[in-house]
């Protein structure tokens, strides 16, 4: 009787202790999943914070290139400003020296300098490419001023949206081939007759396709109708 008493206790004793133990198992096991968790949920923490940083870094990289620049448009905007100044006086100087310009020629501003816009009224007659004798007395007077300065210059053709039906057969292309031939004819009198250095023009023709205004009236037809001189600023500004 007393032996089957020790043995079942025995038994409880091994039973108990082995629950016991695998309690303690069971509480570890799920100690080292909260742990794990844990490390899981961090480290997908440390991996946010790194791309973040990679973001800003990237960020801060370009606000960098933006702001340099930045930095060289305005000094090369100071440099054109300058150079603009510069070729303004300069441009007054001439207008002293040799008088006011015909009416129908303006001086204005371009991004590649400055420009002499003169109306096609005064260089030809409609639909036509060969000089009138007002054209030749109001470039004489230009080219006496642009004989002076040694910028390239740039003669650019330009018509309005009507058909050249008057002229077809000189200028079967249309208006593109129109304003190249004006062009021309202009370039070719600045340094044939005008004493400007050859080596120093060019000239090209845009027939509709750079309006001034749009092509919807009288005025702004008559205004796109137009021969361009531009006077290209030196890189260096002087």
């Amino acid at each position: 009787m007393r032996l089957a008493k020790l043995v079942t206790g025995l038994f409880s004793a091994a039973v108990l202790g082995a629950c016991t133990h695998t309690e303690a198992y069971r509480d570890a096991k799920t100690e080292i999943d909260n742990q794990d968790s844990v490390i899981r949920r961090q480290r997908g923490e440390l991996e946010a914070c790194m791309a973040e940083r990679d973001l800003l870094r990237a960020r801060a990289e370009a606000a960098e290139l933006e702001a340099r620049r930045l930095r060289d448009l305005e000094a090369t905007y100071r440099q054109a400003s300058a150079g603009l100044s510069d070729l303004e006086a300069r441009l007054k100087e001439l207008d002293g020296k040799y008088g006011a310009l015909d009416s129908d020629i303006n001086l204005k501003w371009d991004p590649r300098g400055a420009k002499y816009e003169v109306a096609e009224s005064l260089l030809f007659d409609p639909g036509k490419s060969d000089l009138k004798a007002s054209g030749k007395k109001a470039l004489k007077t230009l080219a006496d001023r642009l004989a002076e300065r040694d910028e390239m210059l740039i003669v650019e053709g330009h018509t309005d949206d009507d058909p050249v039906s008057r002229s077809i057969k000189e200028n079967p292309l249309g208006n593109l081939e129109l304003s190249g031939k004006r062009a021309l004819k202009v370039a070719h009198f600045l340094t044939h007759e005008g004493g400007v250095n050859a080596e120093r023009v060019s000239f090209a023709g845009f027939g509709e396709h750079k309006p001034l205004v749009p092509n919807d009236s009288k005025a702004g037809k008559a205004k796109n109708r137009r021969v361009e001189i531009i006077i290209v600023r030196k890189p260096d500004g002087k």
